[in-house]
């Protein structure tokens, strides 16, 4: 299980996961999960990013899925 992307300021983190799949399920928010499990108060969030077309949170609201292709609308 990892991260692709661990962000940190000062204390705290944040996480990114990248995924080539058209899918995202939250089965495949594993890997921030136990990110946010090991930074416990300092975790602040995470975002997968994958290929689909639909923003979901992924849980209770730390950890969002994201298609790739937000990053460069405009």
């Amino acid at each position: 299980m990892e991260v692709d992307l661990v962000i940190t300021r000062g204390r705290q983190t944040w996480g990114v996961e990248v995924k080539a799949a058209v899918t995202a399920t939250p089965a495949d928010g594993q890997g921030l999960r136990r990110l946010a499990e090991q930074c416990g108060a300092d975790y602040q969030g995470g975002v997968l990013l994958y290929a689909g077309n639909s923003a979901f949170a992924l849980d209770s609201g730390h950890h969002l899925a994201m298609p790739l292709a937000r990053l460069w609308e405009m």
